[in-house]
């Protein structure tokens, strides 16, 4: 059975679930690995801390990108973090589309990342800013 490896990730108080309410600073990170893509909540006070000091997950995870980039697995602690922070989970097989809209260049659309599960649910981030998308 083939290792999971994490391949990419960005979270932004910005990235909002359609048909949820945005409180505060929260949003939402959105990971990948090469079996799974994990959508964690972002909470007020974890959008609040200091780019330096960072979340674990994030000093789990970045610590380890340039591993991630180079195709090698990443320690298996960040994986898990993302496991237990994670708010949706979907595994690839039961990915059936994904949808990525740019935002207008004005900004008066958002863009979105759209992903639709073979049951049927679509699940939409908004994406509202080029600068986000472009991470993403």
């Amino acid at each position: 059975m083939e290792e999971e490896k994490y391949i990419s990730g960005y979270k932004s108080s910005n990235f909002q679930k359609v048909g949820q309410k945005k409180i505060g600073g929260s949003g939402y990170g959105i990971y990948a690995t090469n079996k799974r893509i994990f959508l964690v909540k972002i909470s007020v006070i974890d959008s609040l801390k200091d780019s330096a000091k960072g979340a674990l997950l994030d000093t789990l995870v970045l610590s380890n990108l340039s591993t991630a980039m180079s195709g090698k697995v990443v320690r298996a602690e960040a994986i898990e973090d993302l496991e237990d922070k994670k708010d949706i989970e979907i595994l690839k097989e039961d990915i059936s589309e994904i949808e990525l809209k740019k935002p207008s260049a004005l900004g008066f659309r958002g863009g979105f990342l759209k992903i639709r599960t073979k049951d049927g649910e679509p699940l939409q981030i908004t994406i509202p800013t080029m600068i986000e998308f472009k991470k993403v």
